[in-house]
């Protein structure tokens, strides 16, 4: 034990409406005790103290008396070994020393120290598990799921649902059921995203809840079947994988579709430029020039031959009509739209 530790008070109690209550019968208490002198029997703990005038095993004290022990009192009446002030001072008291159970001698003075950290899909789980935490979810998600029902189009409705799932699981829901609801989830908004395609809202909560469903059914924890670590570390890397690679085009995709969809039209700024003949254009029929890479039908005046090139005039739907000359600049503006402009101008 430490320094400043203590040990014992181990008596079971009930959490009831009324707050933590100490169980009393009987027939429950008899059981921890019998439990508890079991354990210590197998380290050699199981002796019997005296303190006072009353006489019990320590199983008993710690159980029925709620005994507390300090480390100097562990240590004296058998509760522990050594008392040390950090984790060097233990190895080094405990080096040489054989265990009672199965007889290893333990040879640890100077042995390596690894600290353990809770993993992240655990710290999750604690996060979620914070009754405020989880009633906060509870209510955020479903007035997300009544705005994005009653206002469709802007995702609400999807962050809602899986924020109500995430609910579900601090609110002690079994994990696994509601990860395999968040996986199926997540696939259904993925393939509504690919056959409806719009601004990624579908598809980025698909994903958001894919990874979500991985993490909770990802076996990192003691499994009932014997499973290895590297199958486990394969497993969700199976699953991680191919849903990192489609979030990723998927984003991509978004900000190119964005990217075009802020662009201001260009087809007005297209009178002037040339354009090339394909197949050769004949007077008052329409055919097909080249501008900016992109074939558009065309108009001419004149015959055109093939690989000729021309000046757009004008645009009438999807209709260049074009000339072998270009088109005559644009009039000046007017003397008093030009003086207009001048008193508009804001001094630099």
């Amino acid at each position: 034990m430490a320094t400043g530790t203590t040990i014992g008070s181990v008596q079971p109690v009930i959490v009831g409406p009324t707050g933590i209550e100490p169980v009393t019968d009987p027939k429950i208490v008899n059981a921890v005790v019998g439990i508890l002198e079991t354990q210590m029997a197998l380290n050699g703990r199981n002796k019997t103290v005296t303190i006072g005038n009353q006489t019990m095993t320590l199983a008993q004290w710690f159980v029925v008396e709620n005994l507390n022990l300090n480390a100097a009192d562990a240590q004296r009446y058998g509760a522990s070994n050594f008392t040390a002030d950090s984790i060097e001072d233990f190895l080094t008291q405990a080096d040489g020393t054989t265990t009672i159970y199965k007889g290893i001698q333990m040879h640890v003075a100077g042995a390596e120290i690894v600290p353990f950290s809770a993993s992240a899909r655990v710290r999750l789980l604690e996060l979620l598990s914070d009754p405020l935490v989880a009633s906060l979810l509870l209510i955020l998600g479903i007035y997300l799921v009544i705005f994005g029902v009653t206002t469709p189009g802007h995702g609400a409705e999807i962050a809602g649902v899986i924020i109500l799932l995430l609910a579900l699981i601090g609110l002690g829901f079994s994990v696994d059921p509601i990860a395999l609801l968040l996986f199926l989830v997540g696939v259904a908004l993925i393939i509504i995203e690919v056959k409806t395609p719009g601004h990624g809202a579908f598809g980025i909560g698909g994903i958001i809840a894919i990874i979500l469903a991985a993490a909770f059914l990802a076996p990192l924890r003691p499994p009932r079947f014997v499973v290895s670590p590297d199958y486990q570390i394969f497993f969700l890397a199976a699953l991680l994988t191919p849903t990192g690679f489609f979030g990723g085009f998927l984003l991509f995709a978004v900000y190119k579709v964005q990217q075009i969809r802020r662009q201001k039209p260009r087809v007005g700024e297209m009178i002037g430029e040339g354009a090339t003949v394909v197949d050769g254009l004949r007077a008052g029929e329409r055919g097909y020039v080249r501008t900016r890479g992109e074939l558009w039908q065309a108009l001419s005046d004149q015959d055109q031959p093939a690989d000729a090139k021309v000046y757009i005039h004008e645009i009438e739907g999807i209709t260049l009509h074009v000339s072998a000359s270009p088109p005559p600049p644009p009039a000046p503006p007017p003397l008093r739209q030009r003086f207009a402009l001048l008193l508009r101008r804001k001094p630099a």
